[in-house]
């Protein structure tokens, strides 16, 4: 019993354990971000803010529609992405519902939050139908190019986002576990393919698709030593509440200092 095999696995007809092993990747991917997903969702009511960047979430909510709904590269695939999809819409209403406090500093941003979010996931979703239009139907190929490039924006941004702050609300090493596993296994599953079937995956061992695995785990690797150090800060400057959130209405860590 396997998930339903995609137009390359039909084609190449690999053995059962390939299969086993490309499936168990395959969820244990899915599970860990789904668990990432809803880990954000309880952060961001927790803390009464937000976790995942505007242009993160703008370009997931793209990209999950894009690969469930339109373009599905296998239906394993879509099985994935699309609940993905309705989980980011719950990540959207805790962003408009607790985003303006942290945008308090810029009125113009706080009180267009959800204009900003719909006209950035509508120009996501036009780069993203556009992109997969390049490869001539193959949306594997896609999938990994565009999927690579928007988990490289979350993975930095969610840096940024914790620097800028100078804070941790929205954010928690349980999310970020989570998700630097789940990217884990999705290269896993890559490396896989590419050892067993290179002519398939050719474009895998291109310097592109190096910069594409290496840049994401440069940000995921440094995270938890910046969220380490700024949630230091925050003790030193009375943000922690006894339960370990971080109090809404307490300032920013002062005088952060990286290097």
């Amino acid at each position: 019993m396997h998930l339903p095999v995609g137009e390359i696995d039909a084609i190449n007809m690999p053995t059962e354990l390939y299969l086993t092993v490309q499936d168990g990747l395959n969820v244990m991917a899915g599970i860990f971000w789904t668990v990432a997903y809803v880990l954000y969702i309880r952060q961001s009511f927790r803390d009464e803010s937000y976790g995942m960047p505007l242009l993160s979430l703008c370009a997931n909510i793209a990209w999950e529609l894009i690969y469930s709904v339109f373009y599905p590269p296998t239906v394993a695939d879509q099985i994935v992405f699309f609940p993905w999809l309705i989980i980011d819409m719950v990540l959207v209403y805790a962003t408009i519902k607790f985003g303006p406090k942290d945008w308090s500093h810029s009125p113009l941003v706080a009180q267009n939050l959800g204009s900003i979010i719909a006209l950035g996931s509508v120009m996501m979703v036009a780069l993203h139908w556009s992109f997969a239009q390049v490869f001539d139907g193959d949306f594997g190929q896609a999938a990994y190019w565009s999927g690579y490039a928007c988990q490289a924006v979350v993975s930095w941004s969610a840096i940024s986002q914790l620097i800028s702050r100078g804070n941790t609300r929205g954010h928690s090493i349980g999310i970020w576990w989570c998700r630097f596993l789940g990217t884990l296994c999705v290269t896993a599953v890559f490396m896989w393919r590419i050892y067993h079937y290179p002519d398939s995956y050719y474009y895998v061992l291109t310097p592109m698709a190096a910069y594409l695995f290496v840049a994401p785990y440069i940000a995921e690797l440094a995270y938890p030593v910046v969220f380490y150090y700024i949630q230091k800060l925050e003790r030193a400057d009375g943000q922690v509440k006894t339960n370990g959130s971080v109090d809404p209405h307490l300032r920013s860590a002062k005088n952060i200092k990286l290097f």
